[in-house]
């Protein structure tokens, strides 16, 4: 992901320098932001009419909701971002 998806950008507004810097030198981070970006745009091709599965939307929805909360653990500085964020019962 050399260029920040629009999505993220919206996501992260005012953070997007550091957003960039973290998909380019964390792996955990850039895995994440490739999964954010791949529901978002699953759950916008449902959004378009392509399909009536209320279920599916909300899962992607919620899933795409622990990812975001993940990325922005590690955006603070959260160095346990995932075990943290099922702590605090974000996902």
């Amino acid at each position: 992901m050399p260029q920040l998806s629009p999505d993220l950008a919206e996501e992260f507004a005012g953070q997007e320098e550091a957003v960039t810097r973290l998909i380019r030198e964390n792996a955990r981070f850039e895995a994440l932001a490739r999964r954010s970006h791949d529901l978002w745009l699953q759950i916008h091709e449902i959004e378009r009419g392509n399909s009536t599965d209320d279920d599916a939307l909300r899962g992607l929805k919620t899933e795409r909701l622990g990812v975001l909360d993940e990325m922005a653990l590690i955006l603070r500085g959260g160095k346990n971002a995932p075990s943290q964020a099922r702590k605090e019962g974000r996902f």
